[in-house]
Parts: structure tokens; sequence; C-alpha cells
């Protein structure tokens, strides 16, 4: 993993720095490495967003559930991480 959070933070720079708007030129960075590497862990990507920040954070799904989802395809992430 921390090869694909060394690609990004090179890119875009650290938080707090003067890198304006560094979260989601984060997000684009990590959908475009994705995209040329695994489509699978780019979709359990885009799926772990919606249900950590958009479901849980707007829309308030706290659901055990939901918490579950979230964390197993986190663990799919993390594992492909590890592998490359």
């Amino acid at each position: 993993m921390q090869h694909c959070v060394e690609w990004c933070i090179g890119c875009t720079g650290f938080p707090g720095s003067d890198t304006q708007g560094w979260c989601a030129n984060l997000s684009i960075l990590y959908k475009q490495y994705l995209a040329k590497r695994n489509r699978k862990v780019l979709n359990d990507f885009v799926s772990t967003y919606n249900y950590l920040h958009l479901l849980g954070g707007y829309d308030g799904d706290l659901k055990k559930t939901t918490a579950n989802k979230v964390l197993i395809l986190a663990d799919e992430i993390i594992k492909w991480c590890r592998k490359n």
C-alpha cells in the first residue's frame, strides 16, 4: 500500500501544504493510477468512497451492514496494494 500512497503524495503534496484541493486531487490521482493497473480495485475504491463519504457522511447511513461492506472492500484494496 505504501507504493500507492507514495505515488499519490509525490504528485499532490502533503495535507496542509500550499497545494489547493489536495484531497480532491488525491482522489483523482488514485483513480487514474488504479484505472491503469486494476479495474476491479478501482471499482472497489469508488464503492468504498460512495459508502463512506456519500452514504455515511451525507445520508447518515451508519448501519453495521454498510460498515461491514466498506471494511471488506477496503481489505481487498489493501491486499492488492501490498502485492503491488
